[in-house]
C-alpha cells in the first residue's frame, strides 16, 4: 500500500514536471490571437504550440503579415499580439511571435 501511494505521488510529479503540449491551452492561445487578428490586418497565423512546464506555460507561433505593410507596424502587431495571449492565459510565462511577411499576391 505504501508503495502505491509512493508511485502515485511519484507519478504525479513527474508529469508535472515533464514538458507536455496542452490542447487546452492552444485553444484558448487561439481565442485570444483570434480576437486581435480579425482587426488588425493578419493573414494568418500558424503553427500555435503550447508548452507546460510545471505550472507554467510557453507558447509560440507565427504569424503572417503583408510585405507592404512598414516594420515597425508589423513590429506592433507582434507585441499586439504577445500582450493579448499574455493577458488572456493566466498561466503563460512567455509567448514567442514568429513574424513573416508575404506578397500581397502569395498564395498558399
Amino acid at each position: 500500500m505504501l508503495g502505491a501511494t509512493g508511485l502515485r505521488v511519484g507519478w504525479a510529479s513527474l508529469k508535472q514536471l515533464t514538458d507536455t503540449q496542452d490542447v487546452e491551452l492552444i485553444d484558448s492561445v487561439a481565442n485570444a490571437v483570434k480576437e486581435y487578428t480579425l482587426e488588425a490586418d493578419v493573414l494568418s497565423v500558424r503553427e500555435i504550440r503550447g508548452r507546460y512546464l510545471g505550472s507554467r506555460a510557453w507558447v509560440d507561433f507565427e504569424v503572417e503579415v503583408e510585405r507592404s505593410r512598414s516594420t515597425s507596424a508589423a513590429t506592433r502587431v507582434v507585441k499586439l499580439l504577445k500582450q493579448a495571449v499574455l493577458k488572456k492565459v493566466a498561466a503563460c510565462e512567455d509567448v514567442i511571435v514568429v513574424l513573416k511577411q508575404t506578397d500581397d499576391d502569395a498564395t498558399d
